[in-house]
């Protein structure tokens, strides 16, 4: 039976004991949609007593008209589905004084709990309190952090969504900063509190989700438009049961249009000439070779009304281009060359106040991404590169019903759609000249294949979310929901191309370039992997008493990954063939959700939160292409040494024969060493859904008007994780010692003597090569975190944040299995696997950003973060393992080398000038790396040949230089 580690229990007995701390009931508020706020709270008179029957309205630009509630017998009040905005408060009765709260602030999703004490006097004599709204949630368990457009807009960043949703506390960014817009067009994942393997991205509540193999699911698949959105809210840990798998939540609002009209223009330039230089002239390629050569930025965008408070539109369209700087990478013209790209972002949305009670909403977004030199780099010049095309579409249709006071409806319908494709450059895809790789130089020539995510594809996903909010009284709030994929997959193609359906790999030898091994692929080849997910959840917000909330949540999700009937033409390598369907997995798990907040002080300032979560970790459509009959395999073989094999052409002194190639007929060949791929899986019926675990425990507390200061701790826990195994060729069938020696070590004598065990030559066969995918029991990856926050939300002219996050791993290495896609050292398939098993290394991150408003309508804006460098260990590669091939020798325990830290200051200044009738026209000058670092972000830790980009050490990538932009901005 599985045993709670301490951590877990500790949390989950803290949140136990908070729910017996207090007794008696009060007034409640109901759990909001994502994207939805309240306003909730109790009218006293000024004896204490309640006043039921005040009459409390709210109004905001935000609103298609006004909102209304009248407080109960207790005094007690709710106002819900309040979008993220600037509200006007009004509490009003017969007797008292009319209570306003003007320049009111509601962030996206958060529930603010106003106490009112209203004074006697004539409902006409009023009482404004201006500017003063909460800003620490003394209600809910989750842990979020919210980003208005006006912080969006101050912070410098270089307007990405990955950036602003890294300037959330706990969120850790990639170890590749992106410096002026460097990393634009790049999908960087998401990780929060140690964990990296999934993210949850609503956009306007349509999950962007890309479900491929590439990435596991831990990116966005689209690039959400920084400047469309009107908040962001990015819920690190600890979500309620709405949120089916674990990882960051990002919730990307869209802005709307409005009752009078609004807009936004913008260009923004970078040149070469504005920046710094971080290289010595002594640097591989000059000084120059990590600049980001030049960024534009142009951005338009208009919102209105069609009918005044019944019917807004939003549209806004966005360009971006770059060229960037590679170091090593040889362009088209034999100079040293550039990374291209082109991103462009078109946005529409429209909101339809149908009735009074029926909201009605639609959504749309169409981007492209094009690099027409995808890959280029110190080991691939070119001519082997991709001209590259991504698009992404998203798009619903949202249906909002309250047909009485306490009862909300919410249906939403959407689809996400990613086609892409891959082509060579023009003259490249011909005969004669095959995809080769050089292991000794780690250069790649040739028609290059995109083995890993296929020549061109696409990611779609129809989905359909809905809830229903129910409050019966003054105690609870009831939701229940459903999420539905029906389904999303993952699609590839892979035709049969002139050049040839294989990769010749080569070894130069004293100055020779040697062919030695042939890896052959089953093209023509057309695929997918698919999943059917269904995801049902109620929960529970119950206000146990005017300082304890409690949220408990029950979610059951179901997922079943399959793939459909296809037929596969025959190719170079494959005899193709026709497959029927096939059902891989059915998984049904029922996980708990409970959380609580108690606020510590009464006074809705100081709050104390635990949670305790489970959440299934489902393996999105790509898991089905391991076990889909038509999907991709890989067969390699030795290449046979005979001179009658090798014939020169025109792009390669030696490419395989026809002959040889024609001799190359899987198993049964003389020269055959294995074959990986999605062909050789076999089903694992006892195969469970992997799930994960998170506790948390944290303290936040109002410091002052606006400053707010947070502790927290999170404990994360994978369980029941993949490996695959290789079952009818188990690590003890390694019995046979292969003797060679470590390039690495001694090289003056060959090296250290080194005995590698392999197993038997008549293991070799269709049954041996198979794979599975087994369930890890006894070794969880787990993560323990310590935060501390200190937030300061605009007022008097500026506003901070600072975060302090401290991670220690303890997490199963993978392993570069020669024949299995997944496999760690938890379960080991081969002996030299077993060394330096663990990451049990600490990570840590400090980010701060500051803004502040000078007079004369100056602004300016800092943004900080230091990422500790990231671990790793020597290797060395062994070649010409029997029945292996090439195998990896870790030479010391991971962590032992560690790439330096990452330091990124960036700057921003604004100069406004108003133009009357609320137009403003502005002039920017932003500064990227202001401090001109230059760390290393990836450094080469494989011993390989010297003088090349194999050489230990070498440093392949480096932080661009400081980086200057200048903008001119339109606002109306």
């Amino acid at each position: 039976m599985y045993r709670m580690s301490f951590a877990i229990r500790f949390v989950a007995a803290g949140a136990l004991v908070s729910v017996a701390l207090m007794g008696t009931a009060s007034s409640t508020h109901a759990q909001e949609t994502a994207q939805n706020g309240a306003v909730f709270g109790t009218i006293v008179d000024e004896t204490g007593a309640a006043l039921p029957g005040v009459t409390i309205e709210v109004s905001s630009p935000a609103l298609q008209g006004k909102q209304s509630t009248v407080s109960d017998g207790q005094g007690a009040y709710r106002l819900a589905r309040l979008p993220a905005g600037v509200y006007r408060i009004e509490y009003s009765i017969v007797g008292f004084r009319t209570d306003v709260r003007s320049a009111f602030t509601l962030a996206v999703g958060f529930n603010a709990r106003v106490d009112v004490v209203m004074k006697l006097g004539s409902v006409e004599e009023r009482v404004e309190v201006s500017g003063q709204s909460p800003i620490v949630d003394v209600s809910t368990s989750v842990v979020s952090n919210t980003f208005t457009r006006a912080a969006l807009d101050s912070v410098p960043t270089s307007r990405s969504i990955f950036q602003a949703v890294y300037l959330a506390p706990g969120i850790r960014p990639t170890n590749t900063p992106d410096v002026g817009g460097s990393q634009l067009g790049n999908q960087q994942a998401l990780g929060s509190y140690g964990y990296s393997g999934n993210v949850v991205p609503l956009v306007d509540g349509v999950n962007v989700l890309q479900a491929n193999s590439q990435n596991g699911g831990s990116s966005p698949g689209d690039f959400v438009d920084f400047d469309s959105l009107t908040e962001l809210k990015v819920v690190s840990t600890g979500a309620d049961a709405d949120v089916g798998p674990p990882g960051t939540v990002m919730i990307a609002v869209i802005k709307t249009g409005g009752n009078d009209f609004h807009g936004d223009g913008r260009f923004m330039r970078q040149w070469k000439g504005f920046q710094g230089t971080n290289l010595p002239d002594s640097f591989s390629g000059g000084p120059d070779v990590n600049k980001l050569v030049s960024f534009t930025d142009v951005f338009a965008d208009i919102g209105g009304k069609i009918v005044r408070d019944r019917l807004w539109f939003y549209w806004a369209s966005h360009f971006q281009t770059k060229n960037t700087a590679v170091i090593g990478y040889i362009g088209p013209d034999g100079n040293p060359g550039f990374s291209l790209m082109h991103q462009d972002n078109h946005v529409g949305k429209t909101t339809f106040q149908a009735t009074k009670n029926v909201k009605l909403i639609g959504f749309f977004e169409d981007a492209s991404k094009i690099e027409p030199e995808r890959n280029g780099s110190s080991t691939l010049a070119f001519p082997s590169t991709y001209n590259f095309v991504d698009h992404f579409r998203t798009a619903k249709g949202e249906v909002l019903w309250t047909p009485r006071s306490n009862l909300m409806l919410d249906v939403l319908g959407g689809y996400y759609w990613q086609p892409y494709q891959y082509p060579n450059q023009a003259g490249m895809n011909v005969a004669g000249n095959p995809w080769t790789f050089n292991q000794t130089t780690g250069v790649t020539t040739g028609a290059v294949r995109n083995v890993s995510s296929s020549d061109m594809g696409n990611h779609y996903r129809r989905q359909s979310t809905g809830s229903v909010t129910y409050v019966p009284g003054s105690k609870h709030s009831v939701q229940v929901g459903y999420l539905a994929f029906f389904p999303q997959a993952d699609v590839k193609d892979s035709p049969a191309m002139p050049a040839g359906d294989y990769q010749l790999q080569v070894q130069t030898l004293n100055g020779v370039i040697t062919p030695y091994q042939v890896l052959t692929y089953n093209f023509p080849l057309s695929t997918d992997g698919k999943e059917r997910a269904l995801g049902l959840y109620a929960k529970d917000t119950w206000r146990i008493s005017n300082r304890l909330t409690v949220s408990a949540g029950l979610r059951f999700d179901r997922y079943q990954g399959y793939n459909d009937a296809s037929d596969q033409g025959p190719g170079q390598f494959s005899a193709g063939g026709s497959f029927p369907e096939l059902t891989v997995y059915t998984w049904n798990r029922v996980v708990p959700r409970i959380g609580t907040a108690f606020d510590l002080t009464g006074n809705g300032k100081t709050v104390i939160r635990a949670s305790y979560g489970q959440y299934s970790l489902d393996q999105l459509g790509a898991f089905d292409l391991n076990f889909n009959p038509a999907a991709l395999f890989t067969n390699t073989y030795t290449w046979t040494g005979s001179n009658a094999t090798c014939v020169k052409t025109q792009f390669s002194p030696c490419v395989a024969s026809e002959a040889f190639l024609a001799g190359l007929k899987g198993v049964g060949s003389p020269n055959y060493l294995g074959t990986s791929g999605g062909v050789t899986g076999v089903i694992n019926p006892d195969l469970q859904m992997p799930y994960f675990q998170t506790a948390t425990m944290g303290f936040e507390r109002e410091m002052g008007a606006n400053l707010a200061v947070r502790a927290l701790y999170v404990y994360n826990r994978e369980d029941r994780m993949f490996d695959q195994i290789f079952p009818n060729r188990g690590i003890s069938t390694y019995t046979v010692p292969f003797n060679t020696r470590y390039p690495a070590t001694d090289p003056v004598n060959g090296g250290q003597p080194l005995t590698i065990m392999t197993y038997a030559a008549s293991l070799r066969t269709t049954a041996g090569n198979q794979t599975m995918f087994v369930n890890r029991t006894d070794n969880p990856d787990t993560f323990n975190n310590l935060e501390f926050t200190l937030t300061r939300r605009k007022s008097s002219n500026w506003s901070a944040l600072f975060g302090l996050s401290l991670t220690k791993n303890h997490k199963w290495l993978s392993t570069s299995g020669v024949f299995a896609a997944s496999q760690s050292a938890a379960q080991p398939t081969a002996p030299y696997q077993t060394a330096f098993p663990l990451d049990e290394t600490s990570d840590y991150s400090v980010k701060s950003h500051l803004t502040y408003d000078f007079p004369r309508d100056v602004s300016v804006g800092f943004n900080y973060r230091f990422l500790a460098g990231t671990p790793a260990y020597a290797t060395d590669q062994i070649t010409g393992v029997p029945q292996l091939g090439t195998v990896t020798i870790p030479l010391e325990p991971f962590g032992a080398r560690r790439n330096p830290g990452l330091s990124v200051l960036d700057f921003r200044a604004a100069k406004n000038f108003l133009m009357g009738g609320g137009r403003r026209f502005a002039a920017t000058v932003e500064l990227f790396n202001l401090t001109n670092t230059n760390s290393s972000i990836s450094t080469n830790y494989q011993y390989g040949a010297v003088g090349t980009a194999r050489e230990f050490g070498y440093v392949s990538t480096v932080i661009p230089p400081m980086i200057g932009r200048v903008g001119l901005e339109f606002k109306f």
